[in-house]
Parts: C-alpha cells; sequence; structure tokens
C-alpha cells in the first residue's frame, strides 16, 4: 500500500488507498439550533453548572471533546450520540430520572418544530411546554371556537360550561 502526500491509508485488509484533503476534513455538516435542541442544552447547562468544573473547556477536555462539539451541543445544534450524552451526563452526576429526559430529546434535537398532537389530552411533555413559555418572547396561538388554553381563566371556564 502506499501513502503518499495528501493520502491516508487504511484499507489494511483491501490495500486500498483513499484521497484525504484537508479542505474536506474540516467542513462539517452545517447544524441548526432547534427547540428540541436547546431545550437539550439548557437540561445540560443546568447539570454542568451543578459540578465541579470551572469551565466548558475544562468538561471538553474531561470528555477528551473538542470544545466546539460541546458549545454545539449546549447551544442547541446536536452532534453527539446518546452513548457520549450519556457519558457527559455521568461525569456531571445527573439524576436518573433527568438522565432519562435528556435522552429521550437526543433522537429528535435536530427535528426543527415541536408539534406534540394531543387531541383531547394535554401535551406529552409538560415540561417541555411550561420552559418554552418562559422563554418565549412572543406567543402565538390560534383557536377557531375558543379561547387559547394560556388565556383562559376560571370565570372563563364557568361561562363556557
Amino acid at each position: 500500500m502506499r501513502i503518499g502526500a495528501g493520502e491516508v491509508g487504511c484499507g489494511c485488509l483491501t490495500g486500498q488507498t483513499f484521497s484525504y484533503s484537508k479542505e474536506k476534513a474540516r467542513a462539517m455538516p452545517k447544524r441548526f439550533s432547534t427547540v428540541r435542541g436547546r431545550e437539550l442544552g439548557n437540561g445540560l447547562r443546568t447539570a454542568i453548572a451543578r459540578t465541579d468544573f470551572s469551565s466548558s473547556l475544562a468538561l471538553a477536555e474531561r470528555l477528551d471533546w473538542d470544545p466546539a462539539k460541546l458549545s454545539g451541543l449546549l447551544n442547541g445544534k446536536g452532534g453527539t450520540s446518546a452513548v457520549e450524552l450519556g457519558l457527559l451526563l455521568g461525569i456531571c452526576g445527573v439524576e436518573p430520572a433527568e438522565c432519562d429526559h435528556l435522552l429521550s430529546l437526543l433522537p429528535l434535537a435536530h427535528v426543527k418544530s415541536w408539534l406534540q398532537v394531543h387531541g383531547t389530552c394535554p401535551p406529552v411533555h409538560h415540561r417541555t411546554l411550561v420552559e418554552n413559555i418562559a422563554a418565549a418572547k412572543t406567543l402565538v396561538s390560534w383557536r377557531g371556537l375558543a379561547l387559547p388554553e394560556m388565556l383562559q381563566t376560571p370565570a372563563y371556564m364557568r361561562a363556557a360550561m
């Protein structure tokens, strides 16, 4: 197997060589921050704040991660696996219930919307609703025949019944 400038030999059994370009290696996929990803990032920030790490840089070093990877995760852009997230949560000493919640957000962290179809029952992730309302600058709701749930008062409910 020949390894020359700009090539990396990796095909030990096949005798193949693979082309390698520094420009291509540095090109990372464009990741966007999403609502689900930001919720995950906020939960991770809270977990990290409860630790003895002086900075996220110290935590990235402990995880053997590039600081940009941890930054992207904390800013809602994902970029990690469930195993890596579990390692992060373990190092931070996160409680099992919170671990379950944060791990449940990871598989869909790349989805841009947070639509929860629930029909006659309340939202599945009530915690998410509360956190997003607290963080929102503007709330938009449309109900053709009734007042939106967030504006309903006990007096409204009595009158509607």
